[in-house]
Order: structure tokens, then sequence, then C-alpha cells
């Protein structure tokens, strides 16, 4: 929760986890359960005290859980001769050789190897979407969709940040992912 809160604030309200309906409401959707997206965006207070969580919305941990998950089994599995990474389907503990970026285009050649010994996670709209919509909202700007086809994020702290910066890179201009890099002091 802490995590989710400090995203929201360091991406000017592009990571957004007050959108639990609106989450619930877009999968409902894009699965043909649902014949359009939500209209409206939510807003709410969430308040922390120690263990307890209250709010007034239902939460949105989407962008949170996948990363925290491949963070929790890396760090379970270390130590035990493990001698590969944790993959969670487009996030990844760091990983331990080159890996291939999947070419949203149908193409059989990645789009880009990468070396790294940071947390990987990519997402791209051409394996979840109907109609022209996919999986990626913004609530800042309450436009649904993302204005990438494509996006992968490499983070020296862990696969639950690359994670979040990914989804809100997905939502945000040039102009604004950079404001989020100065924000996550990533300059």
């Amino acid at each position: 929760m802490h995590r989710g809160l400090e995203y929201y604030d360091r991406t000017e309200n592009v990571f957004d986890i007050h959108q639990g309906r609106v989450e619930h409401s877009l999968k409902a959707y894009l699965r043909g359960d649902d014949d359009a997206v939500p209209e409206t965006f939510d807003t709410g207070t969430i308040s922390i005290s120690g263990y307890h969580v209250s709010t007034e919305v239902p939460l949105d941990l989407n962008g949170l859980a996948k990363g925290y998950i491949v963070d929790r089994a890396a760090e379970t599995l270390a130590g035990l001769g493990r001698r590969g990474f944790v993959s969670g389907g487009g996030d990844m503990s760091p990983p331990v050789g080159p890996i291939a970026v999947e070419s949203p285009y149908g193409d059989t050649k990645p789009l880009k190897i990468l070396k790294t010994d940071w947390a990987v996670a990519t997402s791209g709209n051409y394996r979840r979407e109907r109609a022209g919509t996919d999986h990626i909202y913004d609530p800042a700007t309450e436009r649904f969709g993302s204005r990438h086809e494509s996006v992968t994020v490499l983070a020296e702290r862990d696969c639950m940040e690359a994670d979040a910066v990914r989804d809100d890179a997905r939502c945000t201009s040039a102009r604004g992912r950079q404001s989020t890099r100065r924000q996550l002091g990533w300059t």
C-alpha cells in the first residue's frame, strides 16, 4: 500500500491505486462480459495506520502485484543454488544473461536484446485489447488505452518498481516519462 501511494505521488497521479472499480470494469469489457468501458473514474482517500488500511473506494493493486510476486519468489529462491531468474509473464527478476523483448508487430525477431542486472517489466497492447481499447488507463486524464504499443522498463530497486513505472510509461508522453524519471530520482 505504501509503495502504491508513493508511485501515485511520484507519477503525478498517473499510477493510481484508487481505481479498483475502473480496473474491474475495464477487464470485464476486454473479456466481453460488459458492452462498454467505464464512463467515470474514482476519487477517494486511502489511509494507513500500522497494518490497517481504510479506503472509500475499491483498490487496484494490479500495477504492483506481479512485480511484488516476482520479487518475493526471487527472494525465496535466492541462496538455494538458483542460477536463473524468476519470470512472471513480462515481469522478471534481474536476469543472469541476455533477454529478448518480444516485438509487438508479430515479428519472430526480438525487438531488442537486453543485457542487464536490473529488474525488467514489459507490457504491450497486442495481447489484451478489444475494439481498439487495451488494458491500460490513465486516471490523471481519464483516458483509456496506451500511448505506446509496447513499453519495457528496467529498475534497479526491484521488479515491483519496474512494474509500476512501466504502467505509468504506457500512459504518458516522452515529456511525462522524463518527469517520472526525475520524480523517481532516475536522472
